[in-house]
């Protein structure tokens, strides 16, 4: 079988096997670098949940079900990816490659997207700068699920590169966390016995959003962050939640303070 642009199929026409290998490449005329990300994004094509976000800054999935394993011969990169232990809210896993540094994706000299299973290479599709213009990003596969995992060879390009590939997944960039930190500032926990607080109490700061760590946010989402004190342990724990339900716990300082993010 000879892959081609625009081309979908099932998987289980290449193989049985839900653990696959993606291997990457794309070199530049011009020699600039090229990032190669995997974004595992929802039914709605939405990067709901920023841990399956995989790339150079962020090399796995929290259960290793998307790792970024790097160069390996003629690939620039690769992922290996287990279907079968990804989460149900990743139904869509989308290979991008977006330029750092001058030029666009017209001026690629080659570049290619290969599958293999059990150490055997099953299906590649090549591709090269005539197949774009003057965009600075581009998607070349998805793997998506539909009663079944499938494959389909996207090559689809973005005139406004990182900024119009993340819009595309519903985020955006966040340049405000690049220019000053956010403050934050901390009270003690009251008693259980204690009066509510009155109008006079000090405003509550804000935080950014969970997001901001890659220099982008979800535009549309609300994130509910609450450090709570267990009273016979010296240690806190932190709760980030939002409407998708996503809870991650890690050890903080024993103060109780809610903060909500605007």
């Amino acid at each position: 079988m000879t892959l081609t642009r625009g081309q979908r199929l099932k998987l289980s026409q290449l193989t049985p096997s839900q653990d696959l290998e993606i291997g990457l490449n794309c070199q530049h005329s011009r020699g600039t670098t090229i990032d190669l990300t995997c974004f595992g994004v929802d039914d709605d094509n939405k990067l709901t949940d920023d841990r399956y976000m995989i790339f150079y800054n962020q090399t796995s999935s929290p259960n290793g079900e998307i790792v970024q394993l790097g160069r390996s011969g003629s690939d620039l990169d690769r992922f290996s990816v287990s279907l079968r232990k990804l989460p149900t809210h990743v139904r869509r896993l989308v290979f991008t490659a977006t330029l750092d540094g001058d030029g666009d994706m017209s001026q690629l000299a080659s570049g290619y997207i290969r599958i293999s299973a059990n150490g055997r290479e099953l299906e590649r599709y090549s591709f090269s700068g005539s197949d774009f213009s003057k965009e600075k990003a581009i998607i070349i596969a998805e793997i998506y699920f539909k009663s079944e995992w499938r494959l389909s060879i996207v090559c689809q390009g973005f005139n406004g590169g990182l900024s119009a590939l993340l819009k595309h997944f519903g985020g955006e960039e966040d340049t405000s966390s690049q220019s000053q930190p956010p403050q934050q500032s901390y009270v003690p926990a009251q008693p259980s016995y204690s009066a509510p607080q009155t109008s006079s109490a000090p405003t509550r700061p804000t935080v950014k959003n969970l997001l901001s760590k890659f220099g982008f946010r979800l535009g549309s989402e609300t994130v509910e962050n609450e450090i709570a004190l267990d009273s016979n342990s010296t240690l806190g724990r932190f709760r980030s939640e939002h409407h998708l339900g996503m809870e991650v716990s890690q050890p903080c300082h024993p103060l109780t303070e809610k903060i909500f993010t605007h």
